[in-house]
């Protein structure tokens, strides 16, 4: 992230309390919403010795909810079998 640079005007304040510093940072944990937080952070390379990247604040929860969306929720071997031992001592109802 060399090189960013807001695009909002210094004097206009309130646009740097919202979500114009670039694309990059949307809602807080919902991407297709804008940025209801305040918070304003900046993100300098080079990167720090044995990390491949850069990440705001949140980018891994987001990623983590993105791959539970679209692949389910992991869940361990013995909490599943858990559940399916739970589940077979409930009676179903009609």
């Amino acid at each position: 992230m060399t090189g960013l640079l807001p695009r909002a005007p210094a004097e206009d304040h309130r646009a740097l309390c919202k979500h114009d510093l670039t694309d990059l940072h949307r809602g807080t944990l919902d991407p297709t919403h804008p940025s209801t937080k305040g918070d304003v952070f900046i993100a300098m390379e080079p990167r720090a010795p044995g990390h491949d990247r850069v990440r705001a604040p949140g980018a891994r929860a987001c990623a983590t909810r993105a791959a539970n969306l679209a692949d389910a929720v992991p869940v361990s071997q013995v909490t599943w079998t858990s559940a399916q031992q739970i589940a077979a001592d409930v009676p179903e109802r009609h």
